[in-house]
């Protein structure tokens, strides 16, 4: 467990921007904390350090967004939505966990319900509000 204190919402993309230098393809980063922690921020924080040029945005309705780079791809995933949908949500986690040039970010995961399954080792990215610029930032790996 290492725990980070972030004084602002550009620290926290800095913090992100030097973890994703741990990242390798295939890892799988579940995203906790509430509504306004700061999960989309940190996600944006991988992409710069993916050096994808696309604008990173939170994928709430779309509930997957792919952002293709080299070497490393990024897949975000926003489940928020999927909180009621306990049975067959037709993400198919098992099969877009196959690829093989990616790394994965799942804000809300515990709305995947029984495809939590599928993923193995995930790192744990908790993200927790002190006041409105800082945050605590704790990795679970």
């Amino acid at each position: 467990m290492r725990e980070y204190i972030s004084k602002s919402a550009k620290q926290t993309k800095q913090f992100a921007k030097q973890f994703v230098k741990q990242l390798k393809k295939g890892d799988v980063v579940l995203l906790d904390g509430e509504l306004g922690a700061g999960k989309t921020t940190f996600v944006q924080g991988l992409g710069e350090g993916l050096k994808i040029k696309n604008k990173i945005i939170s994928p709430t309705f779309n509930i997957l967004k792919i952002y293709k780079s080299s070497p490393l791809s990024l897949y975000h995933l926003d489940c928020y939505r999927l909180e009621n949908i306990k049975s067959d949500n037709g993400l198919d986690i098992y099969d877009l966990l196959q690829t093989d040039d990616a790394i994965f970010c799942i804000e809300w995961s515990e709305f995947l319900y029984d495809d939590l399954q599928y993923i193995k080792n995930p790192i744990t990215v908790k993200i927790d509000i002190l006041n409105d610029e800082e945050r605590k930032i704790v990795i679970y790996d």
